[in-house]
């Protein structure tokens, strides 16, 4: 097989498999538990699903574009690294991880979904819809955050560079995070700062009267 022709190659352990469409790429990594798919060339890919599996998409450096938006369901478990993936996500009672990757647009979060975000990698924006709902920023950065219910874990040096609105669920930050915008808190939302944190609010932090607050940590400007 000429590799220059394949877009994609899967393997895991002594299996090696190479592919000239994507989408055939990814359904045979699903029935292979803990295999990668790698990018061997920019891509566009059209709306589409990820299958149901326990995988790794390995951008390898190179640039994926799906225009119409990138659907994660399910029992899914998959991790997305090294690359540019330039897409909308959407994350439904599945678990995503995401290192060093970049260009992603915004990711919403549904159902029982389990996002977690780590240094190097970036977004536009996080919406996170649902009470059951769990987003982990082990850092990387992101634009902005707005939440309707669930748990988000702002932590370590994570950087949120636009405006955070909680409208419901509960806001975490330990460890030393950067908030460069405002942060509003509404009705029936909750924020925590621990103790011993250093995280720096360079906005307005703004609580509704019925918001809850514990900050025994961080610094405000």
């Amino acid at each position: 097989i000429c590799g220059t022709k394949m877009v994609a190659k899967v393997a895991k352990d002594d299996t090696l498999r190479y592919f000239a469409v994507f989408e055939d790429a990814a359904q045979y990594a699903a029935t292979l538990e803990g295999s990668a798919i790698t990018l061997l060339r920019d891509a566009p890919w059209g709306s589409m699903g990820l299958p149901t599996g326990t995988y790794t998409l390995d951008l390898n450096g190179k640039t994926a574009t799906v225009p119409d938006g990138l659907t994660i369901s399910g029992t899914t478990d998959i991790g997305i690294q090294n690359g540019k993936l330039v897409s909308d996500v959407t994350v439904s009672s599945a678990s995503l991880t995401v290192s060093a990757a970049e260009g992603l647009g915004r990711i919403t979060l549904q159902g029982s979904a389990n996002v977690q975000f780590y240094p190097d990698a970036s977004a536009s924006a996080f919406k996170v819809e649902s009470a059951n709902a769990l987003l982990i920023m082990n850092g990387g950065t992101v634009g902005t955050i707005d939440m309707t219910g669930g748990e988000v874990r702002v932590h370590f040096n994570a950087k949120v560079t636009g405006q955070v609105n909680a409208d419901g669920g509960e806001l975490s930050v330990r460890e030393a995070p950067v908030f460069d915008g405002d942060v509003r808190i509404g009705g029936g939302a909750r924020m925590t700062v621990v103790p011993n944190s250093t995280a720096k609010f360079n906005g307005v932090l703004e609580f509704a009267e019925e918001a809850v607050g514990e900050l025994a940590g961080g610094t405000y400007k």
